[in-house]
This record gives structure tokens, sequence and C-alpha cells, in this order.
């Protein structure tokens, strides 16, 4: 039985995910191995999260969002809505994504004016208004409980976070894992 200490078990997977696919990647005995999700710019990872044993998330730059369903022997890329019109920015952050509590969207508002901050389900079905009103240009900070507008606890899944500013629009993913 392995005793974790800080780490806890999430941590521990988290490492020895990090560390084997770091192994794997500088071992020339496994040449025959391949990257999943290749680019030219690359596909930084920034989180790694399991629901169990079997099911888990790997959420990176430009909102990529990776899924295993087998213990991470292979991942799937998350499909993005298409024809929504929405691009992703640099201007709406979302962390921690995943998250099982609480996450904190930051929003980098360019100008004045009125903004909405909606949460919608992968249905396209509004689930929180999180923000509708005037603001300042500037940044600001929310968080979001994984909750719906009724206070209810909504179930582990991938989530759209919108940020609507007069002509500018931006979209994130985050999974919510309970």
């Amino acid at each position: 039985m392995i005793r974790t200490t800080r780490l806890g078990s999430r941590g521990l997977r988290k490492g020895l995910f990090l560390s084997a696919l770091a192994l794997l990647a500088f071992n020339p005995s496994f040449a025959g191995w391949f990257w999943q999700n290749p680019r030219p710019q690359g596909n930084p990872l920034a989180s790694v999260y399991f629901v169990d044993p079997d099911t888990g998330y790997a959420v990176g730059e430009s909102g990529t969002i990776l899924k295993t369903t087998n213990g991470g022997a292979a991942w799937v890329e998350e499909e993005k809505p298409e024809g929504s019109g929405l691009k992703i920015e640099g201007r709406l952050r979302v962390a921690p994504n995943p998250f099982s509590g609480i996450t904190l969207i930051t929003c980098q508002l360019p100008s004045p004016g009125p903004v909405r901050l909606t949460v919608f389900n992968v249905s396209g079905q509004v689930v929180k208004v999180l923000a509708s009103e005037p603001k300042r240009a500037g940044v600001y900070q929310t968080a979001w409980d994984g909750c719906d507008e009724s206070g209810r606890r909504l179930p582990s899944g991938v989530y759209l976070i919108c940020l609507e500013a007069r002509s500018y629009r931006a979209l994130r993913q985050v999974v919510l894992a309970r």
C-alpha cells in the first residue's frame, strides 16, 4: 500500500502521470510512441485530474481539454462547440481547471460597457448568469461554486464560461469534477 502525506492521492496521481510522460518523452526505447495531440506550437498541459481510477481530464492552453476513460492509456480531445461565433482569447481565465469546489474566473475588460458572464452546459443551455451589469475597463474576478441559478450542485462534466462585453466575446471550457 502506498501511503501519501502532503500531496494526497490526487497529487500523487498527477505527479506519477507527469513523471511517466517525461520518462516516455526522453526514453529512446519508446520510439514507437507518439504525442496524441500534435500541433506545430506544442500543447502545454496545465493540470490533470482523475474523477475515478479510469476517468481523468487534462487541461491546457487555448481551452484544450483531454479526457481518458482507461486510466490514461489513451487520451481524446473533447470537442469544442462549432458555429458559436465565439473565439478563445487571453482576456478570460479560469483557474483551477478542472475544479471540484470553487473556480476563480478572471476577466480583463478592454473598455467600459455592459458585461455578461454566463455559464453554459455543453448542450448550450444557460446554467448560471454570474454577471450582467455595466463595468468600467479593468480586471475583475468572480468565483463559481459549480451550482446553477437555484443553488443546486451541478454534476461532473464540461461547462462553458462565456464573457460578452460590447464587441468582445470570449469562451473558456471548464471541467467540474465532483
